[in-house]
C-alpha cells in the first residue's frame, strides 16, 4: 500500500508538491515558535 501510494505522487507532481509546502508551512512555523520562546 505505502507503495503504491508512493507511484501515486510519483504520477502526481502537483500532489507532491502540495505535501511539500505543508511540511514546508510546518517547519516555517516551528522556526518561529523556537524564535518566540528565545525572547521569553
Amino acid at each position: 500500500m505505502h507503495k503504491k501510494q508512493y507511484k501515486f505522487c510519483m504520477f502526481l507532481p502537483l500532489n507532491y508538491n502540495l505535501k511539500f509546502k505543508v511540511i514546508f508551512i510546518i517547519f516555517a512555523l516551528v522556526k518561529r515558535i523556537i524564535k518566540l520562546f528565545l525572547y521569553i
